[in-house]
């Protein structure tokens, strides 16, 4: 190669480098942006939002949708609250708002917020209190007035199958399910009721906002009874010094539970430890909370949680108990 091209290709690269900074900078460092003395952590910290913004696809249809990751054509609904939260943190609210939309478009006709990625071919209720709280902490936190009006009879069609499901089951809670790739249980899920009483709370305070008065004395009380109703699944269901389980009451793990999957793999701590943040469950200082942390913590593996009792590593349920740990401080 001649200098000149030499010269020139040096050029075009260093244009394109300056193009590509400048692109990401716009992105991550315009609106909302943490200063972080520790470098790598600063760095990582970015990193984790352009690794988030690169999982975002354009289907041929012109469809533009989030994704769980760069290897993932897919979305995982229970995965939308904390994208939704890192993007809006970071200032990148629109692309909160692109989930929000997406998700709301996977509700059935019965209200249920129906995760098909994690479902196994079933309808399960696995997802439904992530996106009812997603939705309403997104207009809480942007005041999109108009996009909260445009929404709000979707998160008030969520409410009454919330209503609907609690009132006809026997313990008051959500419907038991078969095992999925989390916890992996056959029955009740704890996290599936934790999100759902979230997201409930989350949908009074947006109705309390647009001043949806018909609906707030109904869903207030709603709230009272489910709480109640989790409290006492908590209760009885709790283990030893205090470990709250993945599930409630009676549910079935190991042989009992494989549905394809190895018993080794079933009766997996995912989220049962949300109980003081951000669900509010219990307070900081309960015993059945220090006592969850504690039994969790035997499943460490350098450091970090495990998943499928020390097959993975796994950041989420890691960052699901320094949550907790961070409360209690």
């Amino acid at each position: 190669m001649c200098r000149q091209a030499v010269q020139h290709h040096s050029v075009l690269v260093c244009l394109c480098h300056d193009f590509v900074v400048d692109f990401w900078k716009k992105i991550i460092l315009s609106d909302t942006y943490f200063e972080i003395p520790e470098k790598r952590i600063q760095d990582a910290q970015r990193a984790s939002i352009a690794h988030m913004l690169l999982a975002t696809r354009t289907f041929p249809d012109r469809r533009k949708m989030q994704t769980d990751g760069i290897p993932y054509p897919n979305f995982f609904l229970t995965s939308a609250p904390h994208m939704a939260m890192a993007y809006l943190t970071n200032g990148c609210s629109e692309y909160a708002k692109l989930i929000v939309r997406n998700a709301l478009l996977q509700q059935e006709p019965d209200g249920l917020y129906f995760d098909k990625s994690l479902a196994h071919g079933g309808i399960i209720p696995t997802a439904h209190g992530h996106i009812m709280y997603m939705a309403a902490a997104y207009y809480l936190l942007t005041r999109d007035t108009d996009f909260g009006k445009k929404i709000f009879p979707s998160l008030k069609k969520a409410v009454e199958y919330l209503e609907r499901e609690t009132e006809n089951n026997k313990y008051g809670l959500l419907p038991p399910t078969y095992p999925y790739d989390n916890e992996m249980i056959d029955g009740y899920y704890a996290c599936n009721n934790y999100w759902a009483l979230l997201g409930l709370r989350f949908c009074i305070r947006m109705a309390k906002d647009l001043k949806q008065d018909e609906v707030l004395q109904r869903w207030q009380s709603l709230e009272k009874a489910y709480t109640r109703n989790i409290l006492k699944a908590v209760h009885t269901s709790v283990r030893g010094e205090g470990y709250v389980p993945a599930g409630f009451y009676d549910f079935k793990t190991g042989k009992q539970a494989r549905r394809g999957f190895n018993e080794y793999q079933c009766n997996n701590d995912w989220e049962n430890m949300l109980l003081a943040y951000p669900t509010e469950l219990l307070p900081p200082g309960h015993q059945y909370l220090s006592s969850t942390l504690e039994h969790i913590r035997r499943g460490y593996a350098e450091g970090i949680m495990t998943y499928r009792h020390g097959q993975h590593l796994h950041q989420y349920i890691t960052a699901n108990l320094i949550e907790q740990y961070v409360a209690l401080m």
